[in-house]
């Protein structure tokens, strides 16, 4: 069996491929991988800073989530409550509520109001379409 031989191929060669895929022992050290090396380090080090921050942001806004209910479940429905029992700053915080809602009706009565005056654009009270007045058939 001749042809069936490992002519020209190491036995050195074979062994290093295989600690390398089966043990997971890395090749030695050269300038080429320790390019990649630091470029992956690098790339972790990123990203481990990114996720860094973003658990910070997290942090802040379960934080300020919390202070939110806080108040909620302290203050309770505050506007609910008469006008004599209320602090300066609730009196202040409704009256812009207040206004607030007053420009909005405003704006969406005026907006109604548009749309009725141009519903009927060519309807007079001279059409054919108007009402008829029954005075004038007695």
């Amino acid at each position: 069996m001749v042809g069936l031989g490992l002519k020209g191929f190491e036995l050195t060669c074979v062994d290093s491929m295989v600690d390398r895929f089966l043990t997971r022992n890395y090749p030695p050290n050269n300038g080429h991988n320790q390019l990649i090396v630091a470029h992956r380090n690098a790339s972790v080090r990123d990203l481990k800073m990114e996720l860094t921050n973003i658990e910070g942001i997290l942090q802040m806004e379960k934080n300020d989530g919390e202070v939110l209910q806080a108040r909620k479940r302290d203050n309770g429905h505050w506007w609910e409550a008469p006008i004599k029992e209320l602090n300066f700053f609730q009196l202040q915080q409704l009256k812009e509520a207040m206004e607030s809602i007053k420009k909005k009706v405003e704006r969406e009565a005026q907006n109604q109001k548009m749309v009725t005056s141009n519903a009927f654009p060519f309807l007079t009270f001279g059409s054919a379409l108007a009402p008829i007045s029954f005075a004038s058939f007695k």
